[in-house]
């Protein structure tokens, strides 16, 4: 799934973990890569990644279906959604992101607990 239009993006996640490595994809650019995991929760509390086009990928490991969206700043729901509705499922959207902090949720009903903080650099 493509984004494109955002110049800011707030990504929430739920877990807990340490802070994930981001691999660069362009100039300018880097790969968010948020897993969902048994417990109702993602992977990591937190990530990070360089200001620029920013591929949000989220991979569903956990035997839920979970599906990730992007809150700006301003609490605005970004309008990319990612949907993994199995184990092993894999979706992904570049988006382009400003620096400041975003969140990561699942808005699958009683999933509150599946959220995450993006800081963009």
């Amino acid at each position: 799934m493509a984004f494109a239009g955002v110049a800011a993006v707030f990504v929430t996640a739920c877990g807990g973990g340490d802070e994930t490595a981001i691999a660069p994809v362009s100039e300018g650019g880097s790969a968010v890569v948020v897993r969902a995991v048994d417990g109702l929760r993602w992977e990591n509390p937190t990530y990070t990644a360089e200001a620029g086009d920013v591929r949000l990928v989220l991979e569903n490991t956990s035997s839920l279906p979970h599906n990730l969206v992007v809150i700006d700043a301003e609490s605005t729901e970004l309008p990319v959604a990612l949907d993994a509705p199995s184990r092993s499922d894999v979706d992904e959207a570049t988006i382009p992101l400003a620096p400041g902090t975003y969140a990561l949720l699942c808005k699958i009903p009683g999933h509150a607990t599946m959220n995450a903080t993006l800081t963009v650099e």
